[in-house]
């Protein structure tokens, strides 16, 4: 019952470790050496029965209150740690992720490409790989007050940001924790969603759009994609001309015909 908890309208947040805290009990007695006798009623005898967790599959909010890392700020990738490359765009408002082309091999051809646009050619290499150990040991002296009354407070940052890691999880308690590879995982179906919505915005058929007057501004300011850049017209009125990416009317509609066609199975 545990495992398909479902908050109310206030959200557990940090506080969800103490509604774990019988499923962590239940697990460390699963994997103590004798575990746990068990029937086996297809070969009808006794067996001790032992068994460990791991994986956690969640949405991304919940992947924060699990691991206790920050879902937000400049510091939120599970793989690049406190060397996430981020930045925060001033007429956006928002706080963007960059630098991928480090984790492609070094001789990719994206890696150049990046040249074209006012940028440099990326030779670094991609992040460290991080063990659980070594994650364990960022996280093991980290004090924090649960609940969101009087005396709660988080992790301080050095450098005045937000803090990368919100509380030392609970699942930290089962010994074989920082052993493994991958702890927590987000599942398809919120990935694929949100890699969808975004894609379609991004070209403009639906949801919010991603190319407006503050992200052409932000990009004329870091000096990148000069053919993008804004165009000053009369009467203080700007041009947006069209990126590679624009569909025109026809193309919108031959994207719109080919999704109202995709067939799936009922149910």
């Amino acid at each position: 019952m545990m495992l398909v908890l479902i908050p109310g309208p206030k959200q557990l947040s940090n506080d969800i470790d103490g509604y774990l805290k019988p499923l962590i009990d239940d697990l460390l007695l699963l994997w103590k050496e004798e575990g746990v006798r068990m029937w086996d009623a297809h070969a009808e005898e006794h067996f001790n029965l032992r068994a460990l967790l791991f994986v956690t599959t969640n949405d991304w909010p919940a992947l924060s209150n699990l691991s206790g890392q920050s879902n937000k700020g400049y510091r939120v990738c599970t793989h690049c740690v406190e060397e996430t490359d981020s930045a925060y765009l001033k007429h956006y408002r928002k706080i963007v992720y960059m630098s991928h082309h480090q984790i492609l091999p070094i001789k990719h051809p994206l890696r150049r490409r990046h040249a074209q646009h006012g940028g440099k050619v990326d030779l670094r290499t991609k992040p460290r790989h991080r063990c659980g150990k070594m994650v364990f040991e960022m996280v093991k002296d980290i004090k924090v007050v649960f609940g969101k009354g009087p005396g709660s407070r988080s992790v301080q940052s050095d450098d005045g940001r937000a803090p990368m890691w919100k509380k030392k999880s609970i699942f930290w308690d089962l010994s074989y924790w920082k052993v493994l590879e991958v702890r927590h995982t987000i599942d398809v179906m919120h990935l694929t969603k949100n890699l969808c919505v975004n894609l379609l915005g991004f070209l403009g058929i639906y949801g919010k759009p991603k190319d407006t007057l503050e992200a052409r501004q932000d990009l004329q300011r870091l000096k990148q994609r000069a053919a993008l850049h804004l165009e000053k017209r009369d009467k203080g009125r700007h041009y947006l001309g069209p990126a590679c990416y624009t569909l025109s009317k026809e193309e919108m509609q031959s994207m719109f015909d080919c999704l109202n066609n995709i067939k799936v199975p009922s149910g």
